[in-house]
């Protein structure tokens, strides 16, 4: 795989599968990789654990996972019978469909909780519709066109998204709009990480207090404001370090730091290394009897 690809995408509008061989996962265990396809993928048997985004994840059969575009992921250890069905759309495809307008009020929550359970009813009328999903994607006389693979976004989008209602409800009342507030500024954290990293930038937009704002997302998460802007920063430059040549400087400057001395004491004290020792960095997994551990070099 190239290692100056900018993040993880798919060649082509739409792909189905079952798998994915052991040595590609194995290359998403050493830093975290930015998805900009959007990918949909359910276990069927073993578990993997995983960080996606800020938050930790086990997932095993019985569940459902959405990665959003724009998604992190850091793959931590695999059980050696994992295996999954995954169905994905590429970035270039989205953007032809416009995508993010139709699952906007549904993209934060699903950023943060990826994880759907399943249920007992549920699990098998999936699973018949992955393997639908990989034959009809793998048959050279069936056509695989725009159209077509919009009609099957749309029919997994409808699907999940009562799903995320219940699982994952928006609420009500002031609960309701502290949940409403978190998701205004994650999305327009998206849209300006590069370029603002003031609290109050965030706050003025969003038309409430910087202490409202911080009192808000700190109950609504355990975390505050400026920790979920520098673990995303930190993402970012972690992505570019790894999947990139660029110089350190141009990357200190494309994610909005004036100078670069700054962003490489700011790297270090999260990280506990310099940007230089981050992309040099040559991890080894390490292979147990019945679960593969991966060892980071550091993990988010």
């Amino acid at each position: 795989m190239d290692k100056n690809l900018p993040a993880l995408d798919i060649p082509q509008d739409f792909l189905a599968g079952g798998n994915i061989d052991i040595d590609i996962l194995r290359y998403y265990t050493r830093f975290p990789c930015k998805i900009r396809a959007a990918i949909f993928f359910m276990p069927t048997a073993g578990s993997m654990r995983a960080t996606v985004n800020f938050s930790e994840f086990t997932v095993r059969k019985g569940e459902f996972v959405f990665l959003v575009p724009d998604s992190y992921i850091q793959i931590h250890s695999i059980t050696r019978n994992f295996r999954f069905y995954f169905a994905a759309f590429s970035a270039a495809f989205l953007d032809k469909v416009n995508m993010t307008s139709t699952t906007f009020e549904f993209i934060p929550a699903i950023s943060q909780n990826p994880v759907l359970k399943l249920s007992e009813t549920l699990y098998p009328l999936f699973t018949d519709f992955y393997e639908l999903l990989f034959k009809w994607s793998t048959c050279p006389e069936l056509s695989v066109n725009t159209d077509s693979v919009k009609s099957v976004l749309s029919i997994i989008m409808q699907q999940i998204a009562p799903l995320y209602s219940v699982q994952h409800p928006a609420g009500q009342g002031k609960a309701g709009r502290d949940r409403e507030i978190y998701r205004q500024f994650i999305l327009l954290l998206h849209e300006f990480y590069d370029r603002e990293h003031r609290i109050s930038f965030y706050a003025e937009r969003i038309g409430i207090t910087v202490q409202h704002f911080c009192n808000t997302v700190k109950k609504t998460t355990g975390k505050r404001a400026t920790e979920i802007i520098d673990k995303f920063l930190i993402m970012e430059a972690k992505t570019r370090l790894r999947f990139t040549d660029m110089p350190v400087k141009n990357i200190a400057f494309g994610l909005g730091f004036s100078n670069s001395n700054f962003f490489f004491k700011w790297f270090r004290n999260h990280t506990g290394l310099t940007p230089l020792q981050y992309r040099n960095g040559e991890e080894e997994p390490i292979v147990g009897d019945d679960i593969i551990q991966f060892d980071p070099y550091h993990t988010l």
